[in-house]
């Protein structure tokens, strides 16, 4: 354990280093920064402190994940279709993420009188939010697929492979597959995994410059 005064002391630590060296790398990185930290800040934090308000905690999840990736993109001085969409992306996975772990904290949250989203919303409409938004991740992980994913033989493999191991390490023993269990691990985790692994690789391949498949320039898909 560590005292409060030295864990304030670490996080501005850590704080007044990001903005120093983001200063110096050029002043619309540093003033990003700086919101990403006010951002943080706000989020945990009195008097803001959102993750203590239904709702917020869910939409804070959702921005920050998205921002990291756009700034990110900023830093690396290109935001391209791809850069939006993974941010979207992982963005609503956070938000899954967040969903499901307040609906497994349920019971001991209500007892103990904090406020989640679950708590506040019910357990009935936060399995429908959080299938909800599974399902809007994998509309975006199909348009990932299909922009990216398939533009080369190496990215298509990676899909495959990842999403093959995982279907077999997460099939229950006898076969009933999906479990709900498994239904929001795989979707979400798995094969969200292999798609944003895929994407990396395509990226780092297309700066390389190497032609694509064009399997989908039939339907205006280049």
């Amino acid at each position: 354990n560590i005292s409060k005064k030295y864990g304030i002391s670490f996080i501005l630590t850590f704080a007044i280093i990001s903005l120093i060296v983001s200063f110096f790398y050029n002043i619309q990185v540093f003033l990003f920064t700086g919101f990403l930290l006010f951002f943080s800040w706000s989020y945990s934090a009195p008097p803001l402190r959102l993750k203590g308000i239904p709702g917020m905690d869910i939409i804070w999840h959702f921005f920050g994940f998205f921002l990291l990736i756009i700034w990110g993109s900023i830093i690396a001085g290109n935001l391209r279709p791809i850069n939006w969409l993974v941010a979207f992306s992982l963005g609503i996975f956070s938000a899954v993420g967040q969903v499901c772990n307040h609906i497994i904290d349920y019971s001991f949250d209500k007892k103990s009188g904090t406020k989640t989203f679950a708590v506040w919303a019910g357990l009935d409409a936060s399995s429908k939010t959080a299938n909800s938004l599974t399902l809007i991740h994998i509309l975006l992980l199909v348009c990932l697929f299909l922009l990216f994913s398939l533009s080369y033989y190496i990215t298509i493999g990676v899909v495959i492979l990842i999403a093959g191991l995982g279907y077999i390490l997460l099939r229950p023993k006898r076969g009933n597959f999906p479990t709900r269990r498994c239904y929001t691990y795989y979707f979400n985790i798995v094969l969200g995994g292999a798609i944003y692994l895929s994407c990396m690789v395509y990226y780092i391949l297309f700066l390389l410059g190497s032609p694509t498949l064009k399997l989908l320039s039939f339907i205006g898909i280049p």
